[in-house]
């Protein structure tokens, strides 16, 4: 599509700041698209949300802190931006199918 190059940037520079604050007004402005012609775009690309991509990346690097048994769940909601432990964990289970103590 006609965005497509602006879309792989934006999931670039999410990859590369997990934890920003990477709200879709924020993803838009940063694409210099209007908030719905973003998510249809970013839609259109990935087949998920802004949000959801945003949420599963986050995810992913938490799994990938879990595998190295150093950080505490509290730290890892905190360092990646959840909103508590607690949010991590139940996100982390409905995703992976485990518990984040558990990987």
């Amino acid at each position: 599509t006609a965005h497509r190059q602006i879309i792989e940037s934006i999931i670039a520079r999410i990859h590369h700041d997990v934890a920003g604050d990477w709200s879709g007004s924020r993803l838009a402005r940063e694409a210099g698209l209007c908030e719905s012609t973003f998510r249809a775009a970013f839609k259109q690309a990935t087949g998920e949300s802004p949000a959801r991509f945003v949420r599963r990346a986050r995810l992913q690097a938490a799994y990938q802190m879990c595998q190295q048994h150093i950080y505490t769940l509290a730290s890892i909601a905190e360092q990646l931006n959840f909103s508590s432990p607690f949010h991590l964990s139940a996100l982390f289970k409905k995703e992976f199918g485990v518990n984040p103590s558990d990987v």
